[in-house]
């Protein structure tokens, strides 16, 4: 199975260890450590998630508008993986978010899951999608994103922090978006995590749980500046 700042960060590289090297790979740095990974990793589709234990879908939240007061109760969140291993810390961030993360998931299921929340009058104001850390992300899928949640509605998208070949690509495509629709708002977690890689599992991809609290409060500010254009 296949598993998802400045406005300039995704050109940006820093400091990485490839996942399935030991010692070796702690003394490449910046680009040579990145580029390295890449290359290991272009024919793999798949990021497998590591930390203290299997990772399990998340569920969380009722996806009905209003029924929790703040901000998590105005959110729907549909993410891959590593919005996954940050739900306890995202549900004590936004209390009341409601969360559907699983591993392996990709751009076009999300889209699939977001579509049918939507016909089932489930999607609440902000909507949040962090998916990407599978596979390309298309402009053409962000266009069927904001499709699905209707016009009345702000779209925060999360972007990608993973040593696979398409990881600019998506982010340029987020961050495109972020710039020409107003109601996208982007979630930068390339540049909140690029230079705190020792809070990342040594895969390289998931956050430990300090930098899932790191990734609950970014998407928290992400959301609060969403927000002030709902209306």
């Amino acid at each position: 199975s296949q598993d998802g700042g400045a406005a300039g960060a995704a050109a940006q590289l820093s400091t990485r260890a490839a996942s399935r090297t030991g010692t070796e790979a702690g003394a490449r740095t910046g680009a040579q450590a990145r580029a390295h990974a890449k290359r290991d990793h272009a024919e793999q589709g798949h990021v497998t998630p590591a930390g203290p234990g299997p990772i399990t879908p998340v569920l969380a939240g009722a996806p009905v508008p209003g029924i929790t007061p703040g901000l998590g109760g105005d959110m729907t969140a549909v993410g891959d993986s590593v919005m996954l291993a940050s739900a306890p810390q995202l549900q004590a961030a936004l209390p009341g978010i409601y969360i559907d993360a699983q591993v392996s998931r990709q751009m076009g299921q999300g889209i699939a899951l977001v579509s049918e929340l939507a016909a089932r009058h489930a999607l609440r104001p902000i909507v949040v999608v962090g998916l990407g850390t599978n596979g390309p992300v298309t402009t053409a899928q962000v266009h069927a994103l904001l499709r699905a949640i209707g016009p009345a509605r702000k779209l925060v998208l999360v972007n990608t922090f993973v040593p696979r070949l398409w990881e600019d690509g998506d982010n340029q495509v987020l961050a495109a978006a972020a710039r020409n629709y107003p109601r996208v708002t982007l979630a930068n977690w390339f540049a909140t995590i690029r230079d705190r890689t020792s809070l990342l599992w040594s895969d390289g991809v998931h956050p430990q749980p300090p930098g899932a609290a790191l990734y609950a409060r970014m998407l928290a500010s992400a959301a609060r500046s969403a927000t002030a254009t709902i209306g």
